[in-house]
């Protein structure tokens, strides 16, 4: 399927990425249009840690498909370079900091006193 290790390098943070901005602010939508019941936050609290480890599972795949890419003939007993700890690692910092700016400049919903440069 991927012919140059930098495209599936590509593919493995963008898939990372979307595992830390796009799979839990889906479920908080979800769980908006759900409604506030017990079953509707079981639901998200049984299904976020699902869907992460599907997708986690799914990255572990693109991974190994990336050390077979980059060492076609390597030993199962030889270490194969893996691209996902850093992009994991670089992804959860990035999803950390956009978090920060988000709760910052536009604060949290349902409260009073934003923590942002907009008037309340």
């Amino acid at each position: 399927m991927f012919r140059r290790p930098t495209v599936l390098a590509a593919v493995i943070f963008a898939a990372s990425l979307i595992m830390w901005l796009g799979v839990p602010p889906a479920w908080i939508w979800l769980l908006s249009r759900l409604g506030g019941s017990i079953g509707s936050y079981a639901l998200v609290l049984l299904g976020l840690p699902a869907t992460l480890a599907v997708w986690a599972a799914g990255l572990g795949r693109l991974d190994r498909a990336y050390g077979r890419l980059v060492m076609p003939d390597s030993h199962p007993a030889d270490p194969v370079p893996s691209v996902l700890s850093f992009c994991l690692t670089t992804t959860f910092v990035i999803a950390l900091v956009v978090g920060v700016l988000f709760l910052a400049l536009v604060g949290m919903p349902g409260t009073t006193h934003s923590l942002g440069p907009f008037p309340d």
